[in-house]
């Protein structure tokens, strides 16, 4: 379970049984050491490349998202996911035709490293986004973000994203 403040993880043991080692704390917002130096984009040739960060679940938009690269052609597809659920995914992934590359679960520095060498963040949640903060820190890094338009990303990202 992520939290994005130390007290919400306070208040969360106090109403379940949720034990803290399955609480991860990632703060809302763009670090300012991220702010100071974000990693450097460069041009190149070749597919376009996609990039998926997120748990790959239904409310998440992972059978969206496969849909949906179905149809789009020659790209290259990086998942930035758990493994056992790009595990699951994996078959249905491939038959996109896509090129794919899983990443595994990145801490946030590399994530950030990994927005240098797309071309686009993908974001199909289908249900809501509580803040969308892989989507607030790609365009932080330069990266523009492909969404889905549900209650908070539509808030957050509003018209500085494409939907």
């Amino acid at each position: 379970m992520v939290v994005p403040t130390v007290v919400v993880t306070g208040m969360l043991s106090q109403l379940t049984r949720v034990d803290g080692a399955d609480v991860v704390h990632i703060p809302w917002g763009i670090p300012d050491e991220f702010m100071q130096a974000p990693p450097l984009r460069e041009s190149r040739q070749g597919p376009l490349r996609l990039l998926y960060a997120g748990r790959l679940s239904e409310e998440k938009g992972a059978n969206a998202l496969i849909g949906t690269l179905a149809t789009v052609g020659d790209v290259h597809l990086s998942i930035a996911a758990p493994a056992n659920e790009y595990a699951t995914c994996e078959a249905d992934l491939a038959r996109t035709g896509c090129r794919l590359s899983s990443l595994g679960w990145l801490p946030r520095p590399d994530l950030w490293r990994a927005f240098a060498d797309h071309d686009l963040l993908l974001v199909p949640s289908t249900t809501l986004e509580a803040f969308g903060l892989v989507a607030v820190e790609a365009q932080a890094c330069g990266l523009p973000v492909a969404y889905r338009p549900v209650p908070g990303l539509t808030e957050v990202v509003g018209g500085s994203a494409s939907t």
